[in-house]
């Protein structure tokens, strides 16, 4: 279906510099015309930097397993966690986008290091954990994690090794790792000296469920976004991620914020029931680009998405107490050319078209939907603050029901769009899906969150009464259904819906 939407195009090549225009628009009381003040940036080119997955010394990857000491999880404590997810998805309460579960390791049984001398004299210690028929695996560290005499690496039987150190937000002798891909990873300790690394692993979370990587995970109604090239621009800001809280894991989809000054801070806006404390912030892994090679075509390699581990929860409401909205500052920087989105304090009016998501259903490959926005709906559930959210369904003009997309579990915390292709709102809930094509979604509306709190870092302490900004581009030349109403007031680490 042809959309004819405003492009939303911020910039122009000049020599391998791109100069980015941001524009920023406010009402002034004192006077009725708008003035517009523009923020420039330059851009700079993508760094030649190698990242760390291709620096590994990994000699030691090509000793045979049976020279590498192992853990493996026992059955009874992987059904034990399976009964608990169980649980969790059966109650009517907490449906969310539940993909694994913690699985705490006996305290009495540390991991055995296993130490061979490499070729060039080097030392290394290594440890692997199994746990069958697990999508994917991730270590709760514990220890000397960063230790001036090695580095510790992470990988699994396929894809690449990760250097594993705390960030900012993150406890340095105790935080979640990274998540590696199938039923086994091995941890690996390059030691300049013959000390037995001090780290142990005191719980694993074990993927029952996949994201990122089985094909075609959400429903057959969802729109690839790679099939709307005026969305180019702007796509590579929506990332879906995992968390790691309480005893379980959850995907959700979030979204990276131009501020006033165009200063490129890694601002991060989704979702309160998705993120609700400092600690599920810190244990936050962000993928980037997972998404399609073209129209409908096949989804890139999982393994080669590149990642930010770990965030600061700057300022957070629950739906009870205004927009269910979390913001985020990530600890790491997304990729080279990574485009951060423009948001308005303007809200359309009921009936108004041309809005959109762009979100990560099931945790699966990058998606979009179209819609209009619609009166106050009743759905049970959201009994306080109707005022605070945009309700929006996927049906425009005479649009045939589920021809426009949909979201599902794991969309939660997606930005809506106006026409502008600016950021008005994140997702909260609903009952939209693709077996019930025209029921409402519900959006927290971005203008309350902004004065609530959000605006203060945005603006730098600066809050015009209605303002909007475009979208810059990073440094470099970068290229089953059922509902997702959540309703978390508690703010804990118990309790995330995504």
């Amino acid at each position: 279906m042809h959309r004819d939407f405003a492009r939303h195009v911020a910039g122009l090549a000049l020599t391998g510099t791109l100069l980015i225009l941001a524009a920023v628009a406010w009402t002034n009381p004192a006077k009725p015309t708008a003035r517009i003040v523009q923020v420039h940036a330059i851009v700079s080119p993508k760094s030649a930097v190698a990242k760390q997955a291709d620096e590994a010394p990994l000699l030691a990857r090509r000793l045979p397993l049976e020279r590498t000491a192992r853990f493996v999880v026992a059955d009874a404590l992987i059904e034990q966690a399976r009964t608990r997810l169980v649980a969790i998805e059966a109650d009517p309460a907490e449906k969310r986008r539940v993909v694994g579960m913690s699985i705490d390791l006996a305290d009495d049984a540390p991991l055995v290091w296993q130490r061979t001398t490499l070729d060039d004299g080097a030392v290394s210690w290594r440890t692997r954990i199994e746990s069958p028929d697990a999508h994917y695996l991730r270590p709760f560290l514990t220890g000397i994690v960063e230790d001036a005499e090695g580095e510790l690496w992470i990988y699994g039987d396929d894809g690449p090794a990760r250097r594993v150190a705390p960030t900012a937000s993150q406890d340095p002798e105790a935080f979640w790792g990274p998540a590696i891909f199938g039923e086994a990873l091995t941890l690996e300790f390059i030691a300049d000296g013959d000390a037995e690394p001090d780290i142990d692993v005191a719980r694993v979370s074990h993927g029952f469920k996949d994201f990122l990587g089985a094909p075609k995970l959400a429903g057959t109604c969802n729109l690839d976004v790679n099939c709307y090239s005026e969305f180019a621009d702007i796509k590579s800001g929506i990332a879906t991620y995992l968390i790691s809280q309480g005893s379980g894991d959850f995907v959700c989809t979030g979204t990276l914020l131009n501020d006033l000054d165009g200063t490129l801070q890694p601002w991060f806006l989704t979702a309160n029931h998705c993120v609700g404390s400092n600690s599920g912030a810190s244990s936050l892994l962000a993928f980037w680009g997972y998404e399609t090679d073209g129209c409908n075509g096949t989804p890139v390699d999982r393994n080669s998405r590149p990642t930010s581990a770990g965030a600061t929860l700057l300022y957070t409401e629950t739906v009870a107490a205004g927009t269910d909205v979390s913001f985020l500052l990530l600890d790491e920087d997304p990729p080279d050319g990574t485009t951060y989105l423009g948001w308005t304090t303007d809200s359309p009016d009921i009936g108004d078209g041309g809005l959109s998501v762009i979100h990560h259903p099931q945790g699966d490959y990058k998606r979009i939907a179209f819609g209009s926005k619609i009166p106050v709906q009743d759905i049970n559930g959201l009994s306080t603050n109707p005022d605070n959210f945009h309700f929006v369904h996927y049906v425009e003009g005479d649009s045939d029901p589920g021809a426009l997309g949909t979201t599902e579990p794991g969309s939660s915390g997606a930005s809506l769009l106006n026409d502008d292709h600016q950021v008005i709102g994140q997702l909260y809930g609903g009952t939209a899906s693709c077996a019930e094509p025209d029921a409402p979604d519900i959006y927290g509306k971005f203008a309350i969150s902004f004065t609530n709190g959000v605006g203060e870092y945005l603006t730098n302490g600066t809050l015009p009464t209605t303002t909007t900004v475009t979208t810059p581009v990073s440094p470099g030349d970068g290229d089953d259904d059922d509902d997702k109403f959540r309703s978390n007031d508690s703010g804990d680490d118990s309790a995330c819906g995504c």
